[in-house]
């Protein structure tokens, strides 16, 4: 899933948040905290639809010699640790 990643979009919400307690002096915490719990599932389900559907098009297995700390995904599936299935 790239959990580094995740707070990146975790930091959106905060920001978002802290600025409408800012301009209005109030706070739906609640609605807040499912927001968080929302934006970051779904960017992890991105990112993990992303791992999927590059084994299935070719793209991770032709990407070998630049991989980096930011490019070609998690390869957990290229490393053998989940087979494509329970990526999916």
């Amino acid at each position: 899933m790239r959990a580094e990643f995740l707070p990146a979009s975790g930091i959106a919400v905060l920001v978002g948040t802290a600025l409408a307690r800012y301009e209005t002096g109030a706070a739906d915490w609640g609605a807040a905290g499912l927001l968080l719990a929302a934006v970051l599932l779904i960017h992890a389900g991105g990112n993990t639809a992303n791992d999927y559907f590059d084994h299935r098009s070719g793209n991770d297995a032709a990407n070998t010699r630049f991989v980096r700390p930011f490019t070609g995904g998690s390869r957990m599936i290229q490393r053998g640790l989940l087979a494509p299935r329970e990526v999916l």
